[in-house]
């Protein structure tokens, strides 16, 4: 589903300068602006993650279809850091459960009913 969104004047991540709306480069420091993104196709409508099916954002507990759906960096980033860790999600309002092995874990709702989960971390595959 594309969402139509009115173009706003964005500004340069580098040296702050505001630009207009269709600007590929910075009129100031000539760096190169990033592509906004308005393809919402399975993605959550409030922090813009990946849904995977799920009834209920896993990071931010936006029920799917809702959020603002503003237009978002459509990026990959590259993070180094520590080794993967396997944590196991528990639901404290239905109970549903599921894992997880992430570097950096941020899902904090269920995604059957929204409802916050405690999160445990297991030896994994990657344990010493």
């Amino acid at each position: 589903m594309k969402r139509l969104f009115e173009k706003k004047d964005r500004q340069c991540p580098v040296c702050g300068k505001m630009n207009g709306a269709s600007a590929r480069y910075c009129g100031k420091c000539r760096y190169p602006l990033p592509e906004l993104s308005t393809d919402y196709e399975g993605r959550c409508g409030n922090c813009h993650k990946l849904l995977g099916g799920d009834a209920y954002c896993r990071y931010c507990g936006t029920k799917a279809g809702k959020g603002s759906y503003e237009p978002y960096e459509d990026i990959v980033q590259c993070v180094y850091g520590p080794m993967p860790v396997d944590r196991e999600h528990v639901c404290r309002k239905c109970g549903y459960k599921w894992t997880s092995c992430k570097m950096i874990d941020d899902e904090r709702f269920c995604p059957r009913c929204g409802g916050s989960v405690n999160v445990t971390e297991m030896p994994g595959r990657f344990s010493p």
